[in-house]
């Protein structure tokens, strides 16, 4: 990236050779807004906030101020770029210098300060599908359920609507996207944030539209029109702007300034919805994007953000985008019914149309191909369960084959053995399901599909008579009855991260569609593929608003956007629990997992009945009446419709989810006895047209004894049931957590001091040389995320503090200035700290060489909610003690 210009006083040079900050190395745990050497950020990149002063004309005497007053404290910078709209207003820098943050903040019109994370598109691509002879189908499957079918149906189709795609670039010379770019085609533009440039379209042509494919698949969700497959997006109609932000490299990362900075662009230019699908699980909202993405949302543009790809993790998982205020965070479910394709089976004149669906990719398109069984019973389970007679040539064949009760994966390696052309599976007497495609891809390399029992039984009856048959494997998607995802079909999809963020709210607030969907991919790579994520369900979402807004008129206020978001959550259905092996239809997925549940577009967009507020975030038990242990809140019911409508409230309880479990399992531990009871004012009433009535609800917290210290989450919904239609129904979630500052330590109990040479436990009066890895460090696992993190150094008589610490007193040494705040909780590795020997003696000091001497390392940890004032929200770890002793003496106080 070109740097726009560079300070760097000739009598600040020598510090270049040294580091104030700590230098961070965290494994995998990406993104966390530590300091400057981070894994997760741009290594010394930070992002400085501006107060907002409403007008953009002074901006530039801003940004030059702040660089004048750093000049003069002699302070190092290069100027990355800077962020200047009406919303949010900031500069993207890197410090080349010890600075301490406290004094950044302490600037004037500086607001806040954060460091710029990496974000990483998530991988999840499934196969490939190419097309000879296109067949007909207007609609997806998961259209149907949706509601988006009905409003398609209806005339609504997202014309006129603007909307920004936050992404990798976008490969408009897509047929399904238009094939053009500019003004009065389906894609308006391609704004390459990266350079700061509108280019011509040749421009992009030669450097690769989108070479990772990910920013085309989330805008063909959105808006293709694609009339030679019929395949259509949620808001076809709709008009795309393309902010890339990365993709030049497929997969590479993006940092947090560079979305920032396209999400203010999208604002600026009159973007009515923007789809933000890249991340890194930080579930604070007052991380940079969060507190972007929530001013613009307060502004009037409706923002959808996909909550990450962690669901394997457990609890507080979500993207730092998604904890946002505001913007609605997206999950991700399994369609009801599979994508369908359609083959042709060929018997010498006679040819008959067959439902089929993709295991592994159809690769390049086969001719049409014999088809051949290695059995002759059509119900056995043993087809090519056993190996295959050597003599066998299967290399002309696609080889039919029932699925076995010996695992798809030996058959496979059987036909395939005898040079197998490609795989046609069909289905034993079990429900329908296809069956793991990761594993079948990483193993093997010829096409396989699979179809229905009674398709592959009269194949077999047709070989039996010794007819031969040929099969088109994969003509286009298919046009009658779509196969029932008969396992997961309708249920949450595992990889989908779990709420709620780690300010204890609301997320996700709905979900969509997210598991093997189709969606255009660029033309070079084969035009169409399926991918599976919550990076699919968001931009589902962004469509539905999309549709919204091409009925209801743009969104004036942020007012707007808030009855935007609470007409989505309210139209969420319930979502049955399932673990990844087992259905439970007596539950249903939890309020952190699913939110409201499964988007219904059509209620969005046209049902008569409006709900406020859109969810209930009840806190921790100090939000309830200390006495009765109850908190009143109410909620406003109105009939927007023609005519008269009467409803019925009941109250759905989740089980309650254990948020320590120190296992980290997904799903969490759950227990039923953990729930809220809640007394309803009125459970049933009618209203008038255009009337509304405003209910008090009486939740009573739940009993925490015994349990407080597991800091377990309750949850559940409020349904309105209309006109006693259960399927007419609007949801109301709520969240709470059973959180006991005094019983809850942050730090987990394998955190330790160790000698970062030796990988092993600091030593009582361990000697270190500060040579390279010949240094203390501390390595944190942390149970929860911690607002931030402070590391001091003291003497030996060091004692534990009894207020908070004073610079120079006590024993006291220094405290080294690291901006090390909104950090997210463990999860795949130690936070690791590494100690270097510079320090802060005193508040109006700068940083100096510690001297040789013996110390102590302390480091402490604030407590999720925790008041940084009151010492006992403080987490304290303190290491033995240890020798400083340099090879040569130099600074020193």
């Amino acid at each position: 990236m070109a740097l726009s210009f560079l300070r760097i006083p000739i009598f600040r040079a020598a510090f270049l050779f040294y580091s104030l900050l700590l230098l961070l190395h965290c494994g995998k745990l990406n993104g966390k807004p530590i300091a400057m050497h981070d894994a997760g950020t741009v290594s010394g990149n930070y992002i400085v906030q501006f107060t907002e002063n409403g007008n953009r004309k002074d901006d530039s005497a801003q940004f030059n101020g702040f660089y004048t007053e750093l000049e003069r404290q002699r302070i190092n910078t290069i100027s990355r770029f800077n962020m200047s709209s009406t919303v949010f207003t900031a500069t993207s820098l890197r410090f080349l210098a010890p600075v301490k943050f406290e004094d950044i903040l302490g600037l004037r019109g500086v607001e806040g300060i954060w460091p710029v994370n990496t974000n990483s598109k998530e991988r999840g691509v499934i196969g490939r599908i190419g097309f000879d002879d296109h067949s007909l189908r207007k609609r997806m499957a998961s259209f149907d359920k949706t509601g988006v079918k009905k409003l398609h149906d209806a005339g609504i189709t997202g014309k006129g609507v603007k909307v920004a795609i936050i992404d990798t670039g976008l490969d408009y010379t897509h047929p399904a996207l238009g094939g053009q770019v500019g003004k009065g085609h389906k894609v308006e533009y391609v704004h390459d944030i990266l350079d700061h440039t509108i280019h011509e379209p040749d421009h992009f042509l030669r450097q690769g539209p989108d070479k990772s494919g990910h920013g085309t698949h989330v805008a063909g969700i959105i808006a293709a029109q694609d009339k030679d497959i019929g395949f259509l997006g949620v808001a076809y109609e709709a008009t795309l702007r393309l902010y890339r932000v990365g993709g030049r490299d497929a997969y590479d990362e993006i940092g947090d300034d560079s979305i920032i900075r396209a999400a203010e662009q999208a604002y600026d230019d009159g973007a009515h919805v923007i789809c933000l699908t890249t991340g890194h699980e930080n579930g604070w909202g007052n991380n940079a994007v969060a507190v972007a993405l929530s001013r613009i949302a307060s502004n009037g543009v409706f923002v959808s953000v996909s909550l990450g790809n962690s669901g394997e993790k457990g609890l507080f998982g979500i993207d730092n985008g998604a904890a946002a205020e505001h913007v609605i965070g997206v999950g991700a479910a399994v369609s009801d019914n599979y994508l369908t394709w359609e083959a042709a089976v060929i018997d010498g004149e006679e040819v008959r149309t067959i439902p089929v669906n993709n295991i592994r990719s159809t690769g390049s398109l086969l001719p049409p191909t014999k088809l051949l069984s290695v059995s002759r019973d059509p119900r056995s389970d043993l087809h090519a369960c056993h190996p295959l007679d050597k003599k066998l040539d299967l290399s002309q064949y696609v080889v039919i084959i029932r699925i076995g009760n010996c695992g798809i994966s030996r058959q496979l390696t059987n036909i395939v053995a005898r040079g197998a052309k490609a795989a046609l599976f069909y289905n034993n007497d079990n429900p329908y399901a296809l069956p793991d495609k990761a594993e079948i891809d990483r193993k093997f390399r010829i096409p396989c599909a699979m179809t229905t029992a009674d398709v592959g039984v009269w194949i077999m009856d047709k070989l039996n008579e010794g007819k031969p048959l040929l099969i088109d494997l994969v003509k286009g998607v298919y046009t009658g009855p779509h196969i029932k995802d008969s396992k997961t079909g309708g249920l949450m999809k595992m990889l989908s991260s779990w709420g709620p963020s780690n300010d204890f709210r609301i997320k996700p607030e709905i979900v969509a569609p997210g598991a093997d969907i189709f969606s255009t991919y660029p033309v070079s790579k084969g035009s169409y593929r399926t991918i599976s994520g919550t990076s699919m369900a968001a931009p589902f979402i962004a469509g539905v608003a999309a549709l919204y807004i091409s009925q209801h008129g743009k969104l004036k206020s942020g007012d707007d956007v808030i009855r935007l978001n609470n007409r989505i959550i309210a139209s969420g259905k319930p979502i049955p629990w399932f673990d990844g092996q087992r259905v439970d239809p007596s539950r249903y997925a939890p309020v952190s997992q699913a939110g409201g549940g499964y988007i219904d577009a059509w209620q969005v967009v046209n049902g008569q009945t409006s709900i406020s507020p859109g969810k209930i975030e009840l806190g921790t038990p100090a939000s309830f009446d200390p006495k009765d242990k109850v908190q009143l809140r109410k909620v406003t019911i109105k009939n927007n419709g023609p005519v008269g409508a009467m409803y019925d409230i009941k109250h759905i309880p989740d089980y309650g989810l254990i948020s320590i479990d120190g296992k980290q399992l997904s799903p969490p531990e759950s227990r039923r006895a953990i729930a809220a009871d809640l007394d309803i004012q009125r459970s049933q009433f009618s209203l008038r047209p255009q009337e509304s009535i405003t209910l008090e609800l009486r939740f009573k917290l739940p009993p925490v004894e015994g349990v407080d210290h597991l800091a377990p989450i309750y949850s559940g919904r409020v349904h309105v049931i209309q006109n006693q239609q259960e399927d007419d129904t609007l949801t109301i979630p709520y969240l709470g957590i059973l959180w006991n500052i005094d019983r809850i330590s942050t730090l987990g109990k394998d955190s330790r001091f160790i000698n970062l040479r030796t990988e092993k436990v600091i030593k009582e009066n361990e000697s270190f040389s500060m040579k390279g890895t010949d240094r203390p460090a501390v390595r944190l696992w942390l149970v929860w995320g911690s607002p931030e993190i402070k590391v001091h150094l003291v003497k030996p008589k060091w004692a534990q503090w009894k207020s908070q610490p004073n610079y120079g007193s006590d024993n006291y040494v220094g405290r080294v200035d690291v901006n090390a705040k909104w950090i997210h909780r463990s999860r795949d590795n130690f936070f690791t700290i590494k100690l270097d020997q510079w320090a802060i003696k005193s508040s109006n000091s700068e940083a100096k060489k510690v001297p040789s001497g013996d110390y102590k390392m302390v480091v402490s940890v604030l407590k999720p909610t925790g008041n940084p004032d009151n010492l006992a929200h403080w987490d304290i770890m303190e290491s033995p003690v240890f020798t400083i002793k340099y090879q040569s003496q130099n600074g020193g106080w």
